[in-house]
């Protein structure tokens, strides 16, 4: 377990919860991964369409762009208070997402998602004589009966950044209420991680991920001139998509540089990047930016802990202060432990009472996510010297400065 502590001392140190330049755009609406082939080029390539329908979509590039799933409970029959999370099934058939039974799996699902949630689906418009078609025997379609310009989606590669132990992806559409499964990871990525859907169409199957954290997910497409089964297409280039699974995983994605997601070490919760001396995981938990040492642009109701003293009649009060993030539904909230002591010994820490602690809403487009915390400690009569910390622990990751 990595330990850090904040110290409430009665100075404050101000950052900025500003996002990077440059920061990505969270896709938490329908989009579809759309593959375009250049017949005459031989080439390939591949965007985000946003929107849908010919008039209003809007074409991304995924290199600007990431796709949200959040740590709500699936509500299928209340979609607006619906999120990502399911309970893994207790069937065999779903054995291949690798998460056993009864446990939490992110799903961006086949079916409609709730509200927020990422739909994303595979995509193609372009004009069936682009392609050959033919009759595929894939076993995995539910009609290997009717010959079609099929396009080949490979998984190439998968990268992982996060406090998951076991990160799995695994893809998979349902048909009759039996899975088929065409990509799962929990085996290694090998020739048979592949999805085929016919060109000028769009498609939709579930996106399991094992683990909260980032995902970076590497593609690439092909299919054949024809006629028929010959003169295959090139191979695209790996195209690698960008999945958010959780708060955490989000917060990184739009305070980070798209070129450091994936590196723990400067975007991990026990990172550093801006060098003030705040860990990521204390910078979340206050509101204060990774990225911006020392500053002060964040809002007012955010900030590290503050300390101060207060006194009604005869009794002299040592008051902490800090802004929290809600545990809202997470099945991993932060944890905020207030702490004190009077001579800063390892073993004289003590936490405190519940009875001094007061919580209130934050006002504002901030209250969905914050609450403020006042705890009010009465000083003993003689005490010299007092000092009061928070710690910040998520999951089994504590931290303490």
């Amino acid at each position: 377990m990595n330990c850090f502590s904040y110290f409430g001392f009665s100075w404050l140190l101000l950052a900025s919860i500003s996002p990077a330049s440059g920061a990505l755009r969270p896709l938490g609406e329908h989009v579809d991964v759309r593959w375009i082939y250049d017949r005459d080029a031989d080439t390939w390539n591949c965007v985000a369409l946003v929107a849908g329908g010919e008039q209003n979509q809007t074409i991304v590039s995924w290199n600007d762009a990431f796709l949200v799933l959040s740590d709500r409970p699936s509500r299928p029959m209340t979609p607006s208070n619906s999120g990502s999370r399911n309970i893994q099934s207790g069937s065999a058939s779903y054995a291949f997402t690798g998460v056993m039974p009864g446990n939490p799996i992110w799903i961006a699902p086949q079916g409609t998602p709730g509200l927020g949630e990422s739909w994303p689906g595979m995509e193609n418009n372009q004009a069936f004589s682009q392609f050959g078609s033919y009759i595929e025997t894939d076993t995995r379609l539910p009609n290997q009966s009717e010959a079609r310009p099929w396009l080949k989606i490979s998984l190439k590669e998968m990268t992982y950044q996060g406090s998951g132990s076991d990160p799995i992806f695994s893809y998979w559409g349902v048909s009759g209420g039996t899975p088929r499964v065409w990509m799962r990871q929990s085996d290694g990525i090998g020739p048979s991680d592949y999805f085929l859907y016919s060109a000028g169409t769009h498609t939709h199957a579930n996106w399991g991920f094992s683990e909260m954290g980032i995902y970076q997910l590497g593609f690439s497409a092909s299919g054949f001139r024809g006629p028929g089964q010959t003169n295959p297409t090139s191979e695209s280039q790996v195209v690698p998509i960008l999945f958010t699974v959780g708060p955490i995983a989000r917060w990184q994605a739009e305070v980070f540089p798209r070129s450091k997601l994936l590196d723990a070490s400067f975007c991990g919760m026990l990172a550093d990047p801006d060098q003030d001396g705040w860990k990521n995981l204390l910078e979340y938990a206050f509101g204060t930016s990774p990225m911006l040492p020392d500053s002060s642009a964040h809002p007012a109701e955010l900030g590290l802990p503050r300390q101060s003293i207060a006194r009604d009649g005869s009794v002299t009060y040592q008051v902490l202060e800090f802004p929290r993030r809600k545990a809202l539904e997470s099945i991993q909230p932060l944890i905020y432990q207030p702490e004190f002591s009077n001579n800063l010994e390892v073993d004289s820490w003590q936490a405190a009472d519940p009875a001094w602690i007061t919580v209130s809403e934050i006002s504002g487009s901030l209250a969905a996510t914050w609450e403020w915390v006042r705890i009010q400690r009465p000083l003993p009569s003689g005490e010299k010297s007092s000092f009061a910390r928070v710690r910040v622990i998520e999951g089994v990751t504590t931290l303490s400065e």
